[in-house]
């Protein structure tokens, strides 16, 4: 199922869905028990909840995903009781310090907006696979939200089970808050159900019917004058508010939090990972400690770092922050990098001998260098003399290196000639300057 008809469904809803073959779209991070850990640092793709990135919030409160067991305990809290009422139904909580860095962060972020903004904090329950025949009952803890909605591949029958005990059947429940619809042209059938009660709910996903495996994912959305969860990508001197660029080797930060009431909560066991853009899953240690650019200790803000690296593309991060029931908020956020391309032809243009003869051999070299962050192969470098080629080589530059060209050449004309060594323009993208990619030098010919 495509994210986009998931996202314009689940708005102020909670939400399952079940997917055929069009919901194979829908990214799933497989989840894997791994061994409980106290601290932010160790984190591992195995612990990610299945969700697709995005830049939507979300809530895991299943708690038949394993990813719910392998998180760290919550921190310890400022806030209180009063101030967490619409996280989550509250459970007790073990306290857990952020882990120790070695080194601090010097530098002074932007202040984050603990403001409302325009979407709702989406909440996603437990997700899996069903198989034919199989018939699976999963619970997952709703906070208070304004509509219940159910998607599914059409096929698979569902029962959702409220706090107290009433069933909520598709076609079978009388109750003028529930309604079922089925698209046949997206494959999904959609159960919605008005005002649900926070707590414990149930939900049965019976696939005696089925003829192949589906995928399902339950959720929920609070509405945004509710609780928000944030995660920004920023630079030392950016504004979370605005995209920024970043080069390789330039440090980029990452900061979490959730807010209720204006309020950050500090009483969350974050981790965060982010993918590459070479595709591999990194994590990002975070801190709320007071010394890692965070503001004051345990005031609800976590920030961690990374150093950026190529090729041109994309940091897709996802923040996972565990609530004292053992609810997973989950955030989305990236940050591109751009590698600073810039090959020259560093100095003059030689030519031996200085004052060479008709017909005779001449050796024309330079000195070229690439000042940039990242690797070009394959560029081609000509010469030409007068204005017109004469021959080309394509060279590979390495990242902050120099190297020597040298090109043959036999003057057929006497008098003066213009020579010149040119580095191809079109094999540096974003370059800083392109003038420097070319030197030349006048000779006279006897």
């Amino acid at each position: 199922m495509n994210p986009k008809v998931i996202n314009s469904l689940i708005v102020a809803t909670i939400v399952v869905v079940i997917g055929g073959t069009g919901y194979s779209s829908y990214k799933i991070l497989q989840s894997k028990p791994s061994s409980p850990t106290n601290t932010r640092s160790s984190n591992s793709a195995a612990n990610l909840s299945p969700v697709a990135l995005g830049a939507n919030a979300n809530v895991n409160t299943g708690n038949a995903n394993p990813a719910n067991t392998n998180l760290a305990a919550p921190a310890t809290n400022t806030s209180s009781q009063a101030d967490l009422k619409n996280l989550d139904l509250f459970a007790s909580a073990t306290s857990a310090t952020a882990s120790a860095s070695s080194s601090a962060y010097t530098v002074k972020l932007a202040v984050p907006n603990l403001k409302p903004g325009q979407y709702g904090t989406s909440i996603v329950g437990p997700s899996g696979t069903i198989k034919p025949g199989q018939k699976l009952t999963k619970t997952f803890v709703v906070p208070e939200a304004s509509q219940l909605t159910i998607l599914t591949g059409g096929k698979s029958a569902i029962v959702f089970k409220s706090p107290d005990g009433k069933t909520i059947a598709p076609n079978s429940t009388q109750d003028p808050n529930v309604n079922y619809e089925i698209d046949a042209t997206l494959g999904i059938g959609a159960v919605s159900y008005n005002h649900p009660a926070g707590g414990t709910w149930s939900v049965t996903i019976d696939g005696s019917k089925l003829t192949a495996n589906d995928d399902f994912m339950v959720g929920a959305q609070l509405p945004p004058t509710a609780d928000q969860v944030h995660l920004e990508a920023l630079s030392a001197t950016s504004d979370p508010q605005y995209s920024f660029l970043s080069k390789p080797g330039d440090t980029i930060y990452v900061r979490v939090f959730y807010v209720h009431g204006q309020t950050a909560v500090s009483k969350i066991n974050w981790q965060v990972r982010a993918q590459t853009p070479k595709k591999t899953t990194i994590s990002v240690p975070i801190y709320d400690d007071g010394q890692h650019a965070d503001g004051a200790a345990n005031d609800g803000i976590f920030v961690g770092a990374l150093t950026a690296e190529g090729p041109d593309g994309f940091y897709e991060f996802e923040g996972q922050g565990t609530l004292l029931s053992g609810a997973i908020v989950d955030i989305g956020g990236t940050a591109e990098v751009q590698a600073t391309n810039d090959l020259l032809v560093d100095g003059t243009v030689l030519v031996q001998p200085t004052s060479p003869k008709v017909g005779q051999a001449a050796t024309v070299s330079a000195t070229l260098k690439s000042a940039g962050t990242v690797d070009n192969s394959q560029v081609p470098v000509e010469l030409d003399i007068d204005g017109t080629k004469v021959t080309s080589k394509n060279v590979d530059f390495h990242a902050g290196q120099s190297q020597k060209i040298q090109f043959s050449w036999t003057p057929s004309a006497t008098g003066s000639h213009k020579v010149q060594i040119s580095i191809s323009p079109f094999s540096e993208p974003y370059a800083s300057d392109f003038k420097n990619n070319t030197a030349n030098t006048n000779i006279t010919v006897q």
